[in-house]
């Protein structure tokens, strides 16, 4: 990749030489702990000036990308607007003509780069940062001297030392650039390696049964090298297994089915198998192992009875794995595992010093690696970027797995309970939020039992657990909406066995109240994309009081603010009955309702929108009800008209913001409408009146304007003072 002169001359030794003269003989201690920061990083005193000014950057741009990088950098910076917060802390004058005046000497100042200890590791590694101006950069909080562009300084594999600076070199642990191919025996070694490590060094990840495992009902027998994988049927004896997740990519002809059982047992040549599952065989026999586990080969695909099965047992099989091989690039099982890596995009080879030294020149080189905005996404452990990461299946293959070995489409990364490992060489430690380790934390080692003895907030942070983790699945796609349930249900069993609660179709018997005020997000799926509308599926899902019941994304912490402590419920679960489409009882389903009974308000079908000269108990409640409904998505995709329909709104809990309900409290409802007969399914009793829920509502009071996205209205706060002023009369309502 081009650079100009200037750039080429960047002397990446010069600034790590200024940085250790700096950090030696100091106790800094660890710059980060997980996810949160101790300190603030280590400055080099003494930048390298890149350019006189970004206007330099601006020149040079059509002949050198990292000009042009810091000169988009400059751009979206200088785009974030100037506050007198950021004045005030460059101590420069924070009147408006001043403010322009500053802004254009910032322009015209140098551009710097500078050496900070930032990046996460176990070990700090040095991280390179673009300042614009004089003032030394910092990690956080505003500054005009900041820039959004970020570097890394790295060695290609197997670089030989540069002469006389082994130590400064070994020392500083600098990067190292990935292999180009994936399946290289170097990948397969680091592979090895970093299973070999965590079994004898992680004593978080250590389990006593590691070894004593059941094996799954059928497994893959990968064999030794030129010896035919084959199809075998355990008899309940213990063993050690890999599990492969994947994308199926749509139909495949290579499956387990009545038809191609016999020969699978028998063997099956290994170039027949499609790439995908090929590579997993290869990664099973360069980790030592015997047995594979695939979904695809080890459950019978045009057998119910065995689906019915094996589907509930999948948690178990990924959990009690020795090791989850992610294919994270692959879109379908034939595109495979290993591929040749892309490589980062904005890197450039500079020499480590331009200069000679014992009469011979320097060759060794640094690879400069920009860290611009967020490019490097799959860089994640479950790769947020890919194909892999948007498909429902692999959410709970990624939480209930004990550890990870993700192959992403240009490094390779471990994650276990104790650390995540990049293939460059950064190790990270867990932080103990992160949903991959809550899970192991929360649901790895069930505990029957201790469900009586925690605390309402510990058990609260298991149903939170699970919330998150429906947040997450809800957003990605499925091939057959019939999977909604089951492509969770690994999940929901551990949370079943640590909670010792009973589940209904996504919901939880003890938090069923809390878990009912779920609503869809505005975003569609992963993207940030504003969602325009809900499509209601042509076909039963679940009930529709369940978040299952609608295919989209879904958010269910809706009561973000508040406590847990400071819920006041209000309503009432009176029943829950469910119909099963299988023997599993966190499976699909084939109907169901759910009895509530609360104070609620019953709309009239005759209601305007204005408020004066009306007879209406609560004219403003209704006026708000109604300007809620016409905006709502879920209420468009539900709604279904019938002569004489009740709306209705039923409290179900009130909360405050923190302990102190000074600030009034929110009042959460759910929407209902009445269904017409013809719409009941013919199983259920046609002599009461049915509800569906079209919606769920907060209500709150103008006190609680700055802790909300958006200020409350005069109509809200108007509703809020009726609710909280009237008693509306209780009645039960039995919701499809």
């Amino acid at each position: 990749m081009s650079l100009c002169y200037i750039c080429q001359k960047i002397d990446i030794r010069g600034l790590l030489l200024s940085y250790l003269r700096e950090v030696k003989d100091k106790d800094l201690g660890p710059l980060w702990d997980g996810n949160i920061m101790l300190r603030e990083p280590l400055v080099s005193a003494k930048p390298y000036k890149l350019q006189d000014s970004i206007l330099g950057c601006k020149e040079n741009m059509a002949n050198c990308e990292l000009c042009e990088l810091v000169w988009q950098g400059w751009l979206e910076f200088s785009s974030r607007g100037v506050t007198d917060e950021i004045y005030e802390r460059e101590a420069l004058a924070p009147a408006e003509e001043e403010k322009l005046q500053s802004r254009e000497i910032i322009v015209n100042a140098p551009v710097n780069l500078y050496l900070l200890d930032g990046l996460h590791g176990t070990k700090p590694k040095p991280l390179l940062k673009i300042s614009f101006g004089n003032i030394p950069p910092t990690w956080s909080g505003p500054s005009l001297s900041e820039g959004p562009v970020w570097f890394e300084a790295g060695t290609p594999r197997d670089q030989i030392p540069p002469v006389d600076d082994e130590e400064v070199w070994s020392e500083l642990r600098l990067l190292v650039t990935p292999i180009a191919y994936s399946g290289s025996a170097g990948c397969l070694s680091l592979a090895r390696n970093c299973l070999k490590t965590c079994l004898d060094e992680h004593l978080h990840c250590s389990r006593i049964t590691e070894h004593a495992m059941p094996l799954p009902t059928r497994v893959i027998d990968v064999g030794e090298m030129n010896l035919r994988p084959f199809l075998y049927l355990s008899r309940g004896e213990v063993g050690v297994w890999v599990a492969l997740s994947y994308c199926w990519g749509g139909e495949t002809d290579f499956k387990l089915t009545q038809a191609t059982d016999e020969a699978m047992c028998g063997g099956i040549s290994l170039e027949t198998f499609p790439k995908t599952l090929r590579d997993s065989v290869y990664i099973t026999r360069a980790l030592g192992l015997r047995y594979l586990w695939i979904d695809a080969l080890c459950i019978f695909q045009d057998s119910k009875t065995d689906w019915e099965i094996e589907a509930p047992k999948m948690g178990e099989y990924y959990t009690n794995a020795i090791l989850t091989v992610v294919a994270g690039t692959s879109s379908s099982v034939n595109e495979g595992i290993f591929h040749q890596r892309e490589g980062r995009k904005n890197s450039w080879n500079l020499p480590w010093r331009n200069d000679i030294v014992n009469g011979k020149p320097i060759e060794s080189v640094v690879v400069l690696q920009s860290y611009h905005r967020t490019e490097d996404l799959d860089d994640l452990p479950a790769p947020h970027n890919c194909f892999w990461a948007q498909r429902g299946w692999t959410l709970q293959e990624d939480l209930l797995s004990w550890r990870t070995l993700s192959y992403t489409s240009n490094q390779i990364i471990w994650q276990c309970r104790t650390c995540k490992s990049w293939e460059t060489g950064t190790t990270t430690k867990q932080g103990p939020r992160e949903t991959f380790v809550r899970f192991k934390q929360i649901l790895a080692e069930p505990s029957p039992g201790h469900a009586t003895t925690r605390s309402p907030a510990q058990q609260a942070r298991i149903y939170e657990a699970w919330y998150n983790a429906v947040s997450l699945y809800s957003a990605r796609t499925l091939t057959y909406l019939e999977d909604r349930l089951p492509a969770i249900s690994g999940i929901a069993q551990k949370i079943a066995i640590e909670t010792e609660d009973r589940y209904f179709a996504g919901l939880w018997e003890k938090d069923m109240l809390y878990g009912l005020l779920w609503s869809p997000n505005p975003h569609e799926g992963l993207s940030k994309k504003p969602r325009t509308d809900l499509v209601q599926s042509s076909h039963y899902i679940g009930p529709s009081w369940s978040w299952v019941s609608l295919n989209a994304s879904i958010h269910v912490n809706s009561m973000r603010t508040a406590r847990r402590e400071t819920i006041q419920y209000i309503a009432q679960i009176k029943e829950v009955a469910l119909d099963y489409a299988t023997p599993s009882k966190f499976g699909a389903v084939s109907g169901g309702t759910i009895a509530i009974e609360g104070p609620c308000y019953i709309s009239d079908p005759s209601a305007k929108d204005m408020v004066e000269g009306t007879n209406i108990a609560s004219p403003h409640f209704q006026l708000f009800l109604n300007k809620t409904m016409k905006a709502s998505l879920e209420f468009k995709a539900r709604h279904v008209a019938h002569d004489g329909q009740q709306l209705v709104g039923l409290q179900i809990l009130k909360h405050s913001k923190d302990y102190n309900i000074g600030c009034g409290v929110v009042f959460e409802l759910l929407l209902l409408e009445s269904v017409q007969n013809d719409q009941v399914s013919h199983h259920i009793s046609k002599g009461k009146t049915f509800y569906r829920r079209i919606g769920q509502l907060s209500v709150h009071p103008t006190r609680w304007a700055h802790d909300i996205v958006k200020p409350v209205s005069e109509e809200e706060n108007a509703a809020w003072l009726e609710i909280s002023s009237q008693t509306w009369p209780i009645k039960k309502f039995t919701i499809l």
